[in-house]
């Protein structure tokens, strides 16, 4: 201790230097936590660090600053990363630091936040990006026969029969009061369908993307993509005003519009409403915009259903027994 002090005293820029390297080198070890916490979820003990940070290392009268000794003993491996970064102590106490070093760690953690975002997000859209192209209108039967996108968009919808478990579970998993993000995603998608029951004139939803990429999870955005796929049609030129070229398609980049097709009769309408949460049990406001198109509905009245013939003509045999 007396060699340290008189080494110190003697060589003061040395130990200065010394000084600033190692807070320099723990504040580096802080930003790779941060960005261990803020790039992956899961990461329990980077999440664990920045909550002992934010609870217990602050200046006196600041955040956890001031507080006594630990409730309980931290896990080994925790306590280690701790006294890695310099913020426990030898003793297995909280250091509270000053306000200086409380600032800069502060500031490179909403820095590292920030960055994060930027690349998940950017991910996120490569992963749309990708989930779009799988993803393609009409029965996959025809869309196999190597039909255009004009084309697709004249082929009729999908039976209600295959749809009803796909939209259902989608509704019983994001339409819950637990996943209040997702709600105005359906009740975009509900207005779309009580807009167009009745109209003469085909409507198109434009939704901004970011409705995908960030109402919920990486799971909802997959399974809202293939309900989208599924229900609807991706309106022509919507792929190419999303790279830029809005004249295309009329649609501004950084957003997606969906049709229902032509096809689509107001009854089979109907069905789809039936299976949607009611707007008065969905929080939010709704996601998106409707624009009426220049396309004419085919069989509003529904006299090419085919589900709808197969339900008639159970009727009538039932009527005849």
């Amino acid at each position: 201790s007396t060699c340290y002090v008189s080494l110190r005293s003697r060589f003061p820029l040395i130990a200065c230097c010394g000084l600033q390297m190692v807070a320099e080198t723990q504040l580096e070890q802080w930003r790779a936590i941060c960005v261990r916490s803020f790039m992956n979820g899961s990461d329990a003990q980077a999440q664990a660090a920045m909550s002992f940070f934010e609870e217990h290392c602050g200046p006196e009268g600041i955040g956890g600053g001031g507080a006594g000794a630990l409730p309980q003993p931290l896990d080994g491996s925790l306590a280690v990363l701790l006294q890695t970064i310099g913020l426990l102590d030898a003793a297995g106490g909280p250091v509270h630091l000053d306000s200086d070093r409380y600032v800069a760690l502060i500031t490179a953690r909403n820095a590292e936040r920030s960055e994060s975002h930027v690349l998940l997000l950017a991910a996120r859209r490569a992963r749309l990006v990708e989930l779009l192209r799988q993803q393609v209108p009409g029965p996959a039967a025809e869309s196999r026969c190597g039909a255009s996108t004009a084309e697709q968009a004249l082929l009729p919808p999908p039976r209600f029969d295959d749809l009803r478990p796909r939209v259902a579970a989608f509704v019983d998993r994001h339409g819950c009061r637990q996943a209040l993000g997702t709600h105005p995603f359906l009740k975009g998608l509900r207005s779309l369908l009580e807009t167009q029951k009745g109209e003469a004139a085909v409507w198109r939803w434009i939704l901004q993307e970011e409705v995908l990429l960030e109402a919920g999870d990486e799971r909802f955005m997959e399974q809202a993509v293939e309900l989208l796929s599924r229900v609807l049609r991706r309106a022509e030129g919507a792929a190419a005003a999303a790279n830029g070229d809005v004249e295309a398609g009329g649609i501004a980049p950084g957003h997606l519009a969906w049709e229902l097709p032509v096809q689509a009769s107001d009854w089979y309408i109907s069905r789809l409403l039936a299976l949607m949460p009611r707007d008065a049990n969905l929080e939010g406001r709704v996601a998106g915009e409707l624009q009426q198109t220049g396309a004419l509905r085919s069989n509003a009245r529904g006299d090419l259903d085919e589900d709808r013939g197969l339900c008639l003509t159970g009727l009538l045999r039932c009527n005849v027994l």
